[in-house]
């Protein structure tokens, strides 16, 4: 005997209660709240960002696109290097350390050439998963 199915009214569906997952504003939110207080972190706690950031910026990355909805996933895949870039800017104009706005801007250039792997990884990570769940969605 099979139990009689609830009415449509009834039934609980995610087409009910909309996309499921991070919007396009959760994605930036969610990555550049993260990316900022491990920067921080980093920054007071060593010499500059280091493997707490960058940890944290690998990580993040792929939760991001993984919990994406899916029409924001490329918001995902495009917010990770801005994302990076708005944290290393931030973290070295609040950072300890004395000089002028143009040498912490600077330091911002020197950062990014040195952290660039940091960058590729993430941002490549980020758009692995989101090609595998557009290829997984077909």
């Amino acid at each position: 005997m099979t139990e009689p199915t609830p009415p449509p009214s009834a039934r609980v569906t995610s087409a009910a209660s909309g996309p499921v997952g991070l919007t396009a504003v959760g994605i930036v939110v969610v990555s550049l709240g993260a990316c900022l207080v491990a920067g921080l972190i980093d920054t007071f706690l060593g010499d500059g960002v280091s493997w707490i950031f960058g940890a944290v910026f690998i990580l993040v990355s792929m939760y991001t696109a993984a919990q994406a909805r899916y029409a924001d996933r490329w918001v995902a895949v495009i917010n990770a290097p801005l994302v990076f870039v708005a944290t290393l800017l931030i973290t070295s104009l609040v950072g300890p350390g004395e000089g002028s706005l143009t040498g912490k801007v600077l330091d911002v250039g020197t950062a990014l050439a040195e952290k660039a792997p940091l960058l590729w990884v993430g941002t490549g990570a980020a758009l692995l998963i989101v090609v595998l769940r557009q290829i997984r969605h077909r």
